[in-house]
């Protein structure tokens, strides 16, 4: 045991002098957490909407401007811009695959970007070069670099200081400029037409995935003023790329594409009907026909495509979307006796094919307990929770059902602070301050799903807890064969994959 105490000193302080390093990665989350929105902000940014939408694109590009970046700078990296309600991630995802296995076997795009949202893990899932998240050290140093930009014009500077997902994306266009690349995908953050990611003025073309109800008190509450924003990224002469939709979108789209000047695609589904994807559910084909057809049109409008093959027959697309991967979007998991079926769902939309997916997987057996694990701190949870039980309930029914808050650690299980911060230096990456703290403290919303539990089922067992790490040590106690669907908020799966892989050795 002594001989290990030089050991574990000299790590204690390598460990130290990392974290303590004023351009360590821990800093740059500490100093990018710092940008967060809490609650308050949130509740009077929602209030102030029109007048922040009325700015927001002047304050980004005039930021862009003090980076060094003119729009056509960023035109030159070549982009898909894509915006949605549902299937966004999983659209970008088929997307940055196919690219990725043309620059494997053609050499071209030579360099890919993808810039998405939310992380699951670490906020370094953002910004991805060929298909893998930008590493730590990347990560501070062009961090670094934004932010000392930034300061430096901040005292005389009459724009506000770009909050979290602005710096973000500020600090995305930086990376992808710096390295060279030479295609982006580039996930709208909320909306499109005022969102900080459509600073760009022609993008290579853009997609429109399935809309929905979402962020309805900044974007609107019908569909047409949702499909209103979300049009806000066509651009003139640039081809724009949907699926079908509801009619009332449809015919907002119609007519923004005409206003705008827009050759308008309709995108069926049956481009990838019959083909083997990377991502499971039955929502999937449309999102991978909407991804064939916009890397089509990205290589039409560069002049690459010079194959006699249909381009959805092709040995890159074919392979690109069997591997595609989005983690927390219908993942499932399996550990042991356990099955743990995860997908970040959190409209009502998404919440039905959620539900819809886990049941065709788990309904096929009667020995096994099935699990429920949910939360979601800011949308309508109660309204929510009820679409789910009501699409699960005649099919499969929850022995345990578990709410818990997005927190991941049950921090006093940890006395040491600097084993504690050793070990959970992730958790950073995982810290959100737009929430109200008292409430998530005083189990709120959790306490409240369990009464609507109680009135719509009264069914299964009612776990109420704290943190992530608790609702797994309770399932833990379970025995049998179980099927645990974990459903919500994104903040809960990444939180979700954290534990499991810390305490459970996924």
């Amino acid at each position: 045991m002594h001989c290990l105490r030089p050991i574990l000193f000299s790590r204690f302080f390598h460990t130290m002098k990392i974290l303590e390093s004023p351009r360590s990665y821990k800093n740059a989350i500490d100093a990018l957490n710092s940008l967060q929105s809490n609650a308050d902000a949130v509740e009077q940014m929602i209030k102030d909407g029109a007048a922040l939408n009325a700015t927001s694109m002047q304050e980004m590009r005039g930021w862009l401007m003090r980076l060094g970046y003119e729009p056509s700078k960023l035109d030159k990296l070549n982009v898909i811009h894509v915006s949605g309600t549902k299937g966004k991630g999983s659209t970008c995802a088929f997307i940055s695959s196919i690219l990725n296995k043309y620059r494997i076997s053609r050499g071209f795009p030579s360099k890919i970007g993808l810039f998405t949202s939310p992380h699951l893990k670490v906020v370094r899932e953002r910004i991805q070069i060929n298909n893998e998240p930008i590493g730590e050290e990347e990560f501070s140093f062009y961090f670094f670099q934004v932010w000392d930009r930034i300061k430096q014009f901040e005292s005389d500077s009459l724009l506000p200081k770009p909050r979290y997902f602005r710096f973000l994306t500020l600090l995305a266009w930086h990376v992808f400029a710096e390295l060279k690349v030479d295609t982006v995908i580039l996930e709208v953050g909320i909306g499109g037409e005022y969102d900080c990611t459509n600073a760009i003025e022609k993008p290579t073309c853009i997609g429109i995935t399935n809309l929905g109800l979402d962020h309805t008190a900044i974007l609107g509450n019908s569909i047409k003023e949702i499909a209103w924003h979300k049009t806000g990224i066509m651009k003139s002469g640039r081809p724009a790329l949907t699926v079908p939709q509801p009619a009332d979108a449809m015919q907002v789209i119609h007519a923004r594409a005409q206003e705008k000047h827009v050759p308008l695609i309709i995108i069926e589904p049956t481009l990838a009907q019959d083909m083997k994807l990377g991502l499971s559910g039955h929502v999937q084909p449309q999102n991978a026909s909407l991804a064939i057809a916009l890397v089509k049109e990205h290589f039409k409008t560069l002049g690459f495509l010079n194959d006699h093959l249909p381009f959805h027959k092709q040995a890159e697309v074919i392979a690109g979307v069997a591997s595609a991967s989005c983690p927390g979007r219908c993942e499932i998991i399996r550990r042991g006796a356990e099955t743990w079926y995860l997908d970040g769902a959190h409209t009502h939309e998404s919440i039905e094919v959620a539900a819809s997916w886990f049941c065709t997987a788990s309904s096929g057996s009667q020995s096994k307990t099935r699990i429920l694990l949910f939360n979601q701190p800011v949308r309508n949870a109660s309204t929510l929770l009820e679409i789910l039980h009501r699409h699960c309930d005649s099919e499969v029914q929850f022995d345990h059902v578990i709410f818990c808050t997005n927190i991941t650690w049950k921090a006093t299980g940890y006395e040491d602070g600097f084993l504690f911060l050793l070990q959970h230096c992730d958790c950073l990456d995982l810290s959100s301050m737009n929430v109200d703290q008292t409430k998530v403290e005083s189990l709120q919303v959790q306490h409240k799903l369990a009464c609507t539990w109680a009135k719509i089922s009264g069914k299964g067992f009612v776990h109420i807890k704290s943190t992530i790490e608790e609702a797994v040590l309770e399932i833990n106690q379970i025995t049998g064969f179980k099927d645990i669907f974990v459903c919500g908020s994104m903040h809960l799966i990444g939180g979700l994959m954290v534990v499991l892989e810390k305490f459970c050795k996924i």
